[in-house]
């Protein structure tokens, strides 16, 4: 994807943490998760050469989410849940 592209997103990815809604100061509630997809997250690696294992480059996206009121906003209910998301704008 490219930084401030107007293109929208869909994509799915596993809850690894969140934080409760919380009230902004004009009249709306924001939500921040963090999830990470395969492609993002890899298990460890066994390097041949050493035969010692190794943690690959492990990432996570960071995602907002913007709503009038709480029940707008999506739900999860543990770490680990996957989450679908459409329409998503990357910044």
């Amino acid at each position: 994807t490219a930084l401030g592209s107007t293109t929208c997103y869909n994509l799915y990815g596993v809850v690894i943490d969140a934080h409760m809604p919380h009230q902004k100061k004009e009249n709306g509630f924001c939500q921040f998760i963090k999830i990470i997809d395969p492609s993002m997250h890899h298990k460890l690696k066994t390097d041949d050469s050493t035969r010692n294992q190794q943690e690959l480059n492990n990432g996570c996206a960071s995602v907002t989410f913007f709503a009038r009121s709480k029940a707008l906003l999506p739900i999860y209910h543990r770490v680990g849940d996957i989450i679908r998301i459409q329409r998503a704008n990357i910044g």
